[in-house]
């Protein structure tokens, strides 16, 4: 797919005139695909190549889903050989930093060498249906996507075949090799600072948020309902699958930072997006091939501010790095697993 979309467009137009019963006049713009990795017609794509594409506006983990995609003909077994029968299977990924969503292949399968791949993305079928990409307000796709790509006849690097995946990320350690730092320092730097998420002074953190050390992010954020989402009777137990998107969410999900109150927190911070400067060299994980994009999303962050998130932005005061952020994003989508760090000297 080019980064505007030509050969896509006559595709698009075509399938536009399917029957749909959305979106609801009330929510935000169509959801488009900005952008592709492979693109459209691209010869050679490398056998452990993952697809990503860069989406228009913030979308529902919910969405990001296997179901959501359909790519054929099929992969091969890296071990066997086999070629499984049927439709390719992948691990959905869901960077609502990026605003990229990534359908990865399952550990260990590589596409068939030299053969023509056919994907879509689905819309749904109707305005109750899971499958689809859908925004934050449920408006889906103005239209199916379609493309083909063709496999090349080897993985980037023979000599290091590993999968395209994001790397791991620790909670004391970061991920040094990409750059990206330590959790712990990140919310300790900024977040708990300054008197905000973390103990000062005899003071207790705002909101009962304890961003300081492992056991308080354990107690008062990992599963626990964030206060500004809580809606109704129901108590304060996170909701999997609210009536209406943001209503009792979890100040950090394990597996889901689409669903992190405190990730959103970040993202309506204007400050931390990349620029032109900050460059994207180390992002190739996360983006893959895909144009790095400096633009701030400010539409979109005002509609956080109106369907989810309440108050100031995280941090208060500053900003974080893109480094940061996807350092973050990616602990959580990881599971959000705490250690006890050592001291810092």
């Amino acid at each position: 797919m080019s980064r505007h979309l030509p050969g896509l467009a006559l595709v698009v137009a075509a399938l536009a005139a399917c029957d749909r019963d959305f979106p609801n006049p009330a929510a935000g713009p169509a959801l488009r695909i900005l952008a592709s990795d492979p693109e459209p017609q691209q010869a050679h794509v490398p056998r452990q190549k993952a697809l990503r594409f860069r989406v228009s506006r913030l979308v529902r983990s919910t969405s990001v889903i296997r179901q959501s995609i359909l790519v054929t003909p099929g992969t091969t077994d890296a071990e066997t050989g086999a070629i499984p029968a049927g439709v390719v299977f992948f691990e959905p990924r869901w960077d609502p930093y990026d605003r990229v969503v990534t359908f990865e292949l399952s550990p260990g399968d590589r596409w068939i060498p030299s053969t023509l791949y056919s994907v879509t993305l689905l819309l749904p079928n109707d305005p109750s249906s899971i499958p689809g990409l859908r925004a934050l307000d449920g408006t889906p796709l103005e239209a199916p996507v379609s493309f083909e790509f063709m496999s090349g006849e080897s993985v980037s690097d023979p000599q290091l075949d590993v999968d395209d995946t994001w790397p791991a990320v620790d909670f004391c350690q970061g991920a040094p090799d990409r750059g990206l730092p330590a959790v712990r320092d990140v919310f300790r730097s900024s977040c708990a600072a300054a008197g905000c998420h973390g103990w000062s002074a005899g003071a207790g953190p705002m909101m009962g948020l304890d961003l300081a050390t492992s056991d308080g992010i354990l107690s008062t954020a990992i599963r626990v309902t964030a206060r500004q989402t809580l809606r109704g009777p129901g108590g304060g137990a996170p909701d999997p699958n609210p009536p209406t998107f943001g209503d009792s969410m979890p100040r950090i999900d394990p597996g889901n930072p689409g669903n992190s109150y405190v990730f959103y927190k970040l993202l309506i911070n204007a400050g931390s997006y990349p620029d032109d400067l900050q460059g994207t060299p180390a992002a190739g994980p996360w983006l893959g091939d895909l144009p790095a994009d400096a633009t701030v999303p400010l539409d979109e962050i005002e509609r956080m501010r109106e369907l989810i998130v309440q108050g100031s932005p995280m941090p208060t005061q500053g900003s974080l790095r893109p480094d940061a952020m996807r350092a973050v994003m990616t602990w959580i989508a990881q599971g959000a697993e705490l250690k006890d760090c050592p001291p810092v000297r």
